[in-house]
């Protein structure tokens, strides 16, 4: 065959651009990717907006957001989907983390006690001795407690925190007895509250519950990654918040139906109506383009103040948080 060699020779001589492109690979910790925080992050895979930037995205899955963070500052992962509280919260530390992109703005947590604690609690003060199951401890949900708690002129010691993970063994933990109260988000919340045992003292994945606790909308779920990782690789950075950009407009152009059915089944779990219910309640919370506003960044160390997460006497660099010009770049596409 003589065609061959010459396809070979074509094959050396054809510009490199005009060649199948490797794609870039970038690895990302979630924190139970079956929760709502990370719905964008699964959509992105089903509806191929990665695919689409030629990106290759490896998803490491921890059990809690502080699992990421870990994973994050200690190199083993390159971008941690996480809460923004982490940026400030390490730069105390004296190490910088970096938010890139926004996902939404509540985790969408709910803090609820049972029926039969219910009756002697009129305000934060009163769960004082009650043990609460959370996400994970030291996590946003554990941080959610810890507010709601400060609210009420308590500190974290005043009550047990254990962790609960997520799916179905949190729902699990959470409807056994062991636990008095718990604060957990999507799809958790829905299943835990489905039976009538839990009465819902906050409820984050609404408007009135987000002022409650922060006086509005925070930067809740971000995208966050370190300094050294932008520096050396930007452009599968940029790919990767592209494709978050992108999923967060198909989302709120989409269906909460059209999004259920896009969710894996083992994220939906039993009752996909009730998923579906719970997407239609939560869509406004989820940004619809990805991009860092500096109220809602100020907003959320504002509370960490007010928490004590952040003492007095702390100065924080907002501007060494975040870095807006991804999203932006996004935007413009």
């Amino acid at each position: 065959m003589r065609f061959r060699p010459l396809l070979l020779l074509l094959a050396v001589l054809m510009p490199a651009g005009a060649r199948a492109e490797e794609p870039d690979t970038i690895n990302v910790a979630t924190g139970g990717i079956a929760l709502f925080n990370y719905v964008p992050m699964v959509l992105a895979q089903q509806i191929g907006a990665f695919k689409k930037e030629n990106l290759k995205v490896e998803i490491s899955d921890f059990q809690g957001g502080q699992r990421s963070i870990e994973a994050l500052v200690g190199g083993s992962v390159d971008v941690a989907i996480a809460t923004y509280e982490n940026a400030p919260l390490l730069q105390t530390k004296g190490v910088t983390i970096v938010t890139t992109a926004l996902l939404n703005r509540s985790i969408g947590a709910v803090l609820a006690v049972t029926n039969a604690k219910a009756a002697t609690v009129k305000g934060p003060k009163d769960v004082k001795g009650f043990t609460f199951g959370v996400s994970s401890v030291g996590s946003a949900t554990h941080r959610i407690l810890n507010l709601y708690l400060a609210k009420g002129g308590l500190v974290p010691g005043d009550v047990s925190a254990v962790t609960l993970g997520g799916g179905a063994g949190a729902v699990a933990v959470i409807k056994s007895g062991r636990v008095d109260g718990f604060v957990h988000s999507e799809p958790v919340v829905s299943q835990a509250l489905k039976d009538g045992g839990f009465k819902v003292l906050v409820d984050g994945r609404t408007e009135d519950g987000m002022k409650y606790l922060y006086g509005g909308y925070i930067a809740a779920t971000v995208a966050l990654t370190t300094p050294a990782y932008i520096q050396k690789n930007p452009r599968a950075l940029q790919k990767f918040v592209n494709a978050m950009a992108a999923t967060l407009k198909w989302f709120h152009n989409a269906s909460p139906e059209e999004i259920t059915a896009k969710v894996p089944a083992q994220y939906v779990g039993p009752d996909p109506k009730l998923y579906r219910d719970a997407i239609a309640l939560q869509i406004p919370i989820f940004s619809a383009d990805g991009l860092l506003r500096r109220d809602e960044l100020e907003r959320t160390i504002t509370s960490m103040r007010n928490e004590g997460q952040i003492k007095p006497d702390q100065k924080i660099d907002l501007d060494k948080t975040y870095n807006a010009s991804f999203a932006e770049a996004a935007n413009k596409k």
